[in-house]
């Protein structure tokens, strides 16, 4: 195209004239790949620590969980927001997540006026219906409906994270800035704007194999107040060994806290079964006592002396074989 425009220009004007324009127009699509560079996602080569454009190596998978992105230009005003745009089409846009999360709340806020309503068609008096279930507040009574919210509103942190593990798959995004041979302030700016987004939907971002300007950069415009300095990586594949281990303990600490939880709650009914042992054993000594100490008037005033004589022996009978122990076992067992 150079060689075509500056030809023509040539002969049709005059030879310096021509050479004008043929230099002009060289520089104008200098600036316009510039500003418009390949962008590309990164795929290991199986067996290795190398990392290719998927689209031209078809050997190259890609990482679950995990998408690396290539920028191949500097990062700076003429060309941050395409960089930003790219980065979105070719990864996961936060807008979209946005939009998503909106419909997913509206959706359930709509289920939840669902459930009001049925709870509120059950009668708070009928203990069939209710279960029993009612909450004393200032000796007023509070039927299904208050008990219905309160389970909602406690559970309302722990589904709002599902929510947003269920938007993407996406939880790390790798930039090659291996490609970028400086960034302005503007390009510190787009990268902070893009960590932030993408913090809010739990999605990390890591940068591999900066230069020395490009950290210098970064060190001079408080960018790692952003992007804190562990999340910057020499290589490539320590970026994405360091987000599988990420990965791989967040997954066994959700797989061990359900045992947790259960082993808890266990220990829990042990402990109140132990309770009512002792309390029924405690009963039954109060039941006994109370009995031989109703059976003390029925005796004849002759024997004075035989129904104290009977309480010690049940009392003695109680102390080696009575409900305390029983009961103490059997809940053992």
């Amino acid at each position: 195209a150079v060689w075509l425009i500056t030809f023509s220009a040539t002969a049709l004007l005059d030879v310096d004239l021509g050479l004008l324009v043929g230099v002009v127009f060289a520089l104008l699509t200098v600036i316009i790949r510039s500003q418009r560079p390949y962008s590309c996602i990164l795929g290991q080569v199986p067996g290795t620590d190398i990392y290719k454009d998927i689209s031209v190596y078809k050997v190259a998978e890609e990482t679950p969980n995990i998408k690396i992105f290539r920028f191949d230009s500097a990062l700076f005003f003429a060309n941050s927001e395409f960089f930003k745009s790219s980065l979105y089409k070719l990864t996961v846009n936060p807008n979209d997540l946005k939009e998503k999360l909106k419909k997913l709340n509206k959706k359930k806020r709509k289920e939840e006026k669902e459930q009001l309503g049925l709870n509120i068609q059950i009668d708070p008096e009928d203990p069939k219906l209710t279960g029993g279930i009612k909450e004393e507040h200032n000796g007023n009574s509070q039927g299904v409906v208050v008990a219905s919210s309160n389970m909602d509103t406690d559970g309302s942190s722990s589904s709002g994270t599902r929510d947003i593990h269920s938007l993407t798959d996406i939880q790390y995004i790798i930039l090659d800035c291996s490609t970028m041979s400086y960034v302005d302030s503007m390009g510190v700016k787009v990268l902070k704007q893009v960590i932030s987004e993408l913090k809010a939907f739990n999605i990390t971002v890591y940068l591999a194999q900066c230069k020395s300007s490009v950290r210098e950069m970064f060190e001079s415009t408080g960018f790692y107040n952003t992007g804190p300095r562990h999340y910057m990586f020499i290589t490539i594949h320590d970026a994405v060994v360091s987000a599988q281990l990420n990965q791989w303990s967040i997954l066994s600490v959700e797989s061990e806290s359900p045992d947790i939880v259960n082993g808890n709650n266990n220990a829990t009914i042990d402990d109140s079964h132990k309770t009512d042992g002792v309390e029924d054993s405690s009963t039954g000594k109060e039941l006994v006592s109370s009995g031989d100490s109703t059976a003390s008037p029925n005796s004849t005033s002759t024997a004075p002396s035989s129904p104290t004589a009977t309480q010690q022996k049940a009392g003695a009978d109680l102390d080696d074989n009575g409900p305390d122990k029983t009961d103490m076992e059997k809940t053992e067992v």
